[in-house]
């Protein structure tokens, strides 16, 4: 996998990474319940949805840092089942991918 190639999908995650951070700290703000029932009623369902949110908005965060990690540790683009090298097509779609797409195919199976 050539440097040049590497160096942008880290940048990307890393820009994807900040936005990911940014939204989060949004979502992690607390809420003012309004005066009466109803607007509480409403604000308890939104902060449910955005609870929601939250937890898939850290999983993708999570695994944006593994990636950047096998980035610094010089595995980035190894198939973690195979060893074999995840397809540049396929990382460049899916930055996060940490299998080729044989392997991932047999693993959702």
């Amino acid at each position: 996998m050539d440097k040049k190639f590497i160096s942008e999908q880290k940048q990307k995650l890393e820009r994807q990474r900040e936005y990911l951070n940014k939204k989060i700290n949004k979502l992690e703000k607390v809420l003012d319940f309004g005066d009466s029932q109803d607007d509480n009623a409403q604000e308890v369902a939104e902060a449910s949805n955005n609870l929601s949110l939250e937890r898939d908005l850290k999983n993708e965060l999570k695994e944006i840092n593994k990636v950047l990690k096998r980035i610094d540790e010089g595995s980035y683009g190894k198939c973690l089942s195979c060893g074999g090298i995840i397809e540049k097509k396929r990382l460049e779609l899916v930055p996060t991918a940490v299998n080729c797409a044989d392997c991932q195919s047999k693993l959702r199976k």
